[in-house]
């Protein structure tokens, strides 16, 4: 019975696995299309959750390539980058994008940004593959997090399962370091984009070593608890 206050609403938020139910986004895909189910997305904007996050969890984010995600570079899953951001805008909430801290490079990232926020123009041939998967105007996406749990390492199950997954090992000096490469290229194409950085919220030395070189730099920090 204590006082109302506001809250950020997006904060409440679901963290939706590209990979999930055989690529299917867990039962958000209609089985054998691309579309979204009516019906779960009519549920989802009923709860109102604020943001929806993707690609989930260590086994999409780490082998993250966008751009096979996004259609443009061979299969992927059925939940893919455009069927995700249909879904936001259909139940009215913030996407939340993650970007790998194991693979790829500053430029992919910048093209990833170009590709969601860019007018498609003849200055910005990513955008116009935008608009040929059918979403002329920019995406607009603000909030992006690179890497999931990358303090992890290779210790999550799909990499005990695949150890011969190739998937860069790094440090916390280097996420810091490399973190600070993906914003810079990132922010050059759209400078409203805020990165974030997970952390473990244990006070384990990655989180030290990561809060002393990005604390005052970092856009935001995700605590995984």
């Amino acid at each position: 019975d204590g006082p109302w206050t506001d809250f950020r609403r997006g904060v409440i938020g679901v963290n939706h696995l590209a990979y999930g139910k055989n690529g299917l986004g867990y039962g958000m895909i209609l089985k054998g299309t691309h579309d979204l189910d009516p019906e779960l997305v009519r549920w989802q904007k009923e709860i109102g959750f604020g943001s929806l996050r993707y690609p989930g969890g260590c086994g999409g984010t780490h082998r993250f390539e966008w751009k096979r995600n996004a259609g443009l570079s061979g299969p992927y899953y059925v939940m893919g980058v455009v069927e995700f951001l249909a879904m936001c805008e259909s139940c009215g909430a913030q996407p939340i994008m993650g970007v790998s801290a194991h693979r790829g490079t500053p430029e992919e990232a910048a093209e990833y940004v170009e590709f969601l926020n860019a007018p498609a123009d003849d200055a910005h041939p990513w955008a116009r593959k935008r608009a040929e998967r059918g979403h002329a105007a920019p995406y607009g996406v603000e909030w992006f997090e690179y890497g999931n749990e990358t303090y992890h390492g290779m210790t999550c199950s799909t990499y005990r399962k695949n150890p011969a997954l190739e998937v860069r090992p790094i440090t916390p000096e280097g996420y810091a370091e490399s973190y600070l490469a993906f914003r810079t290229a990132m922010r050059a194409v759209d400078p409203n984009v805020k990165l974030g950085v997970p952390l473990s919220g244990s006070g384990s030395n990655w989180d030290r070593v990561v809060i002393a070189r990005l604390g005052t730099v970092a856009d935001f920090f995700v605590i995984h608890t």
